[in-house]
Order: structure tokens, then C-alpha cells, then sequence
């Protein structure tokens, strides 16, 4: 009996670690976005800010009703999503989600991790 509980619970613990390895994020929604391209190809006549997030990331709901209030007449935005793009957040080097940074002439001269006012980046 004790060697069958005990075989039990490490089936239990091995199917828990199978699901945690095998499970997939959900994608965040990037409808917000104004840019879809890549960075470096961005040739608008308008500021570029680009978020690199993740559904997971515990202050991604404030940052993306924050960036809604962003002025889109100045500002691009595009929407960098881990799930889906993960080496794209993993060559700039970004190690802390969501970031939020402006993108001149193709490389991040600004950035500002967890952004949870829009004032915080008033002066870009």
C-alpha cells in the first residue's frame, strides 16, 4: 500500500510538470496596435512606441488601459507579445515584462519597465 501511494504521487508530481513544461500562454490582444512591422523596418512620420508584454505579466492589464490614453496622433504603437514573438523581445535584450520603449531610427533610445501611468512617458 505504501509503495503504490507513494507511486501515485510521483506520477502526480511528473503529470504536473508535464503540464506546466507543455503549456502554452495566452497571446495578449494587439488590436491597440497602430504598427505591425518590424522595428527596424518602421519608417512612419511618427514617434515609435513599442510594448514587449506577456498575458502572465501581472502589470500588463494597467499598462495596456494606460497606453489607450497614449496620444496616437504623435505616437505609433506596436505590441511585442512573448507568446508569439519571443526572440524578437530576446534580441533586444528585454528582460523585464511589459516594457515600454521608444524606438528611434530602429534602436530603443527610452524605455520604462511595468508602466503604470501614461505620464511617465509625457516627455518622449
Amino acid at each position: 500500500m505504501k509503495i503504490l501511494l507513494i507511486a501515485f504521487g510521483v506520477l502526480a508530481l511528473l503529470a504536473f510538470l508535464a503540464l506546466l513544461l507543455t503549456r502554452k500562454s495566452k497571446p495578449v490582444d494587439t488590436s491597440l496596435a497602430t504598427y505591425t512591422g518590424r522595428i527596424e523596418d518602421y519608417r512612419g512620420d511618427k514617434k515609435l512606441v513599442v510594448v514587449f508584454t506577456a498575458s502572465w505579466a501581472s502589470v500588463w492589464k494597467v499598462t495596456v488601459e494606460e497606453l489607450r490614453k497614449l496620444d496616437f496622433a504623435r505616437f505609433d504603437l506596436r505590441i511585442i507579445d512573448e507568446s508569439t514573438e519571443h526572440p524578437e523581445i530576446k534580441r533586444h535584450g528585454i528582460t523585464l515584462l511589459p516594457t515600454v520603449a521608444l524606438v528611434e531610427n530602429g534602436r530603443i533610445t527610452k524605455s520604462i519597465p511595468n508602466l503604470t501611468r501614461i505620464n511617465q512617458i509625457k516627455d518622449w
